[in-house]
C-alpha cells in the first residue's frame, strides 16, 4: 500500500476494542489487533476496486507503526487506575487523596 494512503489510515485510526483498531480512507481499509501476548495480527489491509477486495501486504515500516500503536495502547491500559487500587475502607477526602481540589471540577 502506498505510504500516502497508509498515513491517512493511521490518521483515521479508531480504537474498536481494548486492543483492536480499524481505519478507512476512501476505498482503503485496515484493521489490526493484538493477541494476548501483544503480538500484532493484521486482519484487513487493502482496498476495494469496484466490487473486488484487493489485499495488500504491509511493509516492515507499516508493521512497525501498527505495533507502535499497539504498544501505546498497552501503555495507556497499564496506567489506568484499577478499581482494586482504591481502598474500600478509606474514610478520608478522595479529592485530597488523589491530589485534586473540588474547585477543579466546578
Amino acid at each position: 500500500m502506498e505510504a500516502k494512503y497508509f498515513n491517512k489510515l493511521i490518521q483515521n485510526l479508531k480504537l474498536e476494542d481494548t486492543m483492536a483498531f480499524t481505519a478507512k480512507h476512501q476505498n482503503y481499509e485496515m484493521s489490526f489487533y493484538a493477541d494476548e501476548n501483544d503480538i500484532l495480527i493484521v486482519e484487513d489491509f487493502g482496498f476495494m476496486l469496484g466490487h473486488n477486495w484487493i489485499k495488500s501486504e504491509p511493509t516492515k515500516m507499516q508493521l512497525a507503526i501498527m505495533q507502535t500503536k499497539i504498544d501505546e495502547q498497552r501503555e495507556i491500559l497499564n496506567n489506568e487506575p484499577n478499581e482494586n487500587d482504591y481502598d474500600a475502607d478509606f474514610k478520608g477526602d478522595y479529592y485530597d487523596y488523589f491530589g485534586v481540589k473540588q474547585s477543579d471540577f466546578i
